[in-house]
């Protein structure tokens, strides 16, 4: 089936920000167009098949890529149902002011970077969510901050973003992507996918993180 042209748009856009000139379609094998970027990039491929299905229990942690705050158990390693049960307990730190925004994009550690950030705003252009679409804040299993609950009224979000850290894997977070997580008595829904930081040391999380994206795109329209 051929992609509506505004589809397609948005697929070259996300491969825009992910610094990738040459893909494998899905549908029928055939490579996409390279274009003049480096040689450091074109030589990156997205699987040619989807991500494996998701696992009936929460994966067994490996030695994470990216460091973390073990003092507390890695999200990654939550059931759907055990992370359902946490949301509520969150708490959230947010270097901007508080207001109105379509998604509310929670991060839990390693706390962002300039190249990590510029990522994640790239990854939303993709799927024509602008800088106003969406805020980013801190998640926090424990310690200071506003309750995850508190912190979405001044919000007012359509879905509430989870981006974890996969420790690496890229099927980590097979158990919980690709779900609505639902909170009792709040009106958003929240979704899980992988921390910026992961997208940029392990490319094999690309493909499943802008399934992931467009998923959200159509749950959101």
């Amino acid at each position: 089936m051929t992609k509506p042209d505004n589809q397609a748009h948005i697929d070259r856009q996300y491969l825009k920000a992910m610094g990738i000139d040459l893909w494998t379609s899905r549908e029928n094998g055939q490579q996409g167009p390279q274009s003049t970027m480096s040689s450091t990039t074109s030589s990156t491929m997205l699987p040619t098949e989807l991500p494996p299905e998701a696992s009936t229990g929460p994966p067994v942690g490996s030695d994470s890529i990216v460091k973390t705050n073990r003092s507390v158990r890695p999200l990654v390693e939550f059931s759907t149902s055990e992370i359902t049960a946490a949301i509520s307990s969150f708490r959230i730190n947010c270097d901007e002011p508080i207001r109105n925004a379509e998604c509310l994009v929670l991060t839990e550690d390693p706390e962002l970077n300039d190249q990590s950030r510029s990522l994640l705003g790239s990854m939303f252009k993709a799927i024509e969510l602008d800088a106003s679409g969406w805020l980013q804040a801190n998640l926090q299993q424990t310690g200071d901050g506003q309750s995850l609950v508190d912190f979405a009224q001044g919000v007012n979000p359509g879905a509430v973003v989870l981006m974890l850290n996969s420790g690496g894997g890229d099927s980590a977070l097979d158990h919980l992507r690709g779900l609505q997580l639902r909170v009792p008595e709040v009106p958003w829904f929240a979704v899980a996918s992988y921390h910026p930081q992961n997208l940029l040391d392990n490319p094999s999380t690309k493909r499943p993180a802008w399934e992931d994206l467009k998923q959200l795109r159509q749950w959101l329209s």
